[in-house]
């Protein structure tokens, strides 16, 4: 009876320190929206940030770009293309390498710049990203414009099970969703960004993963040296500008930017098999080498570094 009594005591003691305590005002959706970030290499409160961005326009085929970019640091990207995530561009600061699966090539310049740039406007997203050749490359990421598109209405706010506040919304275009999930406590970074059809098939873009500043701990690989490509492919050198060659240089990287992702595209959705670009490819041979650059990945992802 004593202990009994000895327990009663305690959780009243508890009960009584407690009673003039309450449960923190869970935010407003306006003001979770007002702590997004713009991530660009120009904001002074950013020492780096990286994401994850998928999407399955236009092609129908899911297209995944990972970017990672510390001041002072080596920037990288790694764009993939497919369920297999076989790899399409690669970036380890200024290096650069083009996997063209329908020549079997394999290109490789040291004197490319990243670009990546989402923002919406009332006329709708725009979106440009890739590699190139200039020394004003711009990463420019409008995370708050997302929530400012007018075909998403309404909103409701609730955690899921690991305790992040999700806000989900309608969007009135095909009738698909937005989900943003933040962390559950102060400063709410938002982690994850979607928009998608409710049910069925359609355009769908996911910016995931979202690390900024301190927790960006991402080792990211060098360029392997050409002798770790697979012996398959043909490794070819894009020339340097500095030997006069800097036009048919520029023809031949823009060249292998729309045909690397439309021969990916392509061999997973045949609709794409009538572009230009790749008219020509024999599709039974580039899917062997597609099987043959898998490995390839291994060699380009990024591992944490804590």
């Amino acid at each position: 009876m004593n202990g009994f009594v000895a327990r009663i005591a305690v959780f009243t003691s508890l009960w009584i320190a407690n009673a003039g305590l309450t449960a923190a005002a869970e935010p407003t959706i306006s003001e979770l929206i007002e702590k997004v970030p713009v991530l660009t290499t120009t904001e002074e409160s950013l020492t780096g940030f990286s994401f994850r961005f998928s999407v399955n326009m236009p092609y129908k085929v899911p297209v995944n770009t990972l970017i990672c970019w510390q001041k002072d640091k080596t920037v990288g990207m790694l764009t993939a293309a497919g369920e297999d995530f076989a790899p399409v561009w690669f970036l380890s600061g200024s290096d650069c390498a083009f996997f063209d699966i329908s020549t079997g090539t394999i290109a490789l310049g040291n004197d490319a710049r990243p670009n990546f740039r989402m923002h919406y406007t009332g006329e709708g997203m725009e979106l440009d990203y890739g590699l190139g050749r200039t020394d004003d490359y711009q990463l420019l990421i409008d995370l708050p414009s997302l929530f400012n598109n007018p075909d998403i209405t309404g909103g409701s706010l609730s955690r899921n099970e690991q305790g992040q506040l999700v806000l989900t919304s309608k969007v009135s275009e095909r009738g698909g969703q937005a989900v943003a999930t933040f962390d559950g406590h102060e400063p709410y970074q938002l982690r994850s960004f979607q928009i998608a059809p409710v049910s069925g098939e359609g355009p769908k873009m996911t910016l995931s993963n979202i690390r900024l500043n301190d927790e960006v701990a991402l080792k990211w690989a060098p360029m392997p040296d050409a002798s770790q490509f697979p012996q398959e492919f043909r490794i070819v050198t894009m020339p340097d500008a500095a030997a006069g060659t800097a036009i048919v240089d520029g023809v031949y990287l823009a060249e292998l930017m729309r045909r690397t992702p439309i021969a990916h595209a392509a061999l997973r959705n045949p609709e794409w098999r009538a572009a230009p670009q790749v008219q020509q490819t024999n599709w039974e041979t580039t899917a062997t080498r597609n099987t043959q650059i898998l490995p390839t990945l291994k060699l380009l992802l990024p591992t944490v570094d804590r």
